[in-house]
């Protein structure tokens, strides 16, 4: 079974909306998330629900199934 690996999508989140030049907030206007949801993504104290997940990375172009490990 694989699991998500947290850290990993905090760390690519942060990195993607970066080198994107994104703002939290012009990040959360392009996904619809709430911003304290970014940051608590970011943060690790927040787990995003498959379609939040799916806007994050249609949104900051990266694989999605790079953010899984085996559990």
């Amino acid at each position: 079974m694989k699991k998500l690996f947290t850290i990993k999508l905090a760390k690519i989140i942060k990195i993607k909306h970066e080198d994107k030049k994104l703002t939290q907030d012009q990040l959360c206007e392009i996904t619809g998330l709430n911003r304290l949801m970014i940051g608590r993504i970011e943060r690790q104290n927040f787990i995003p629900s498959i379609i939040q997940l799916q806007s994050l990375v249609s949104t900051l172009e990266f694989e999605i199934t790079d953010m899984f490990v085996d559990k």
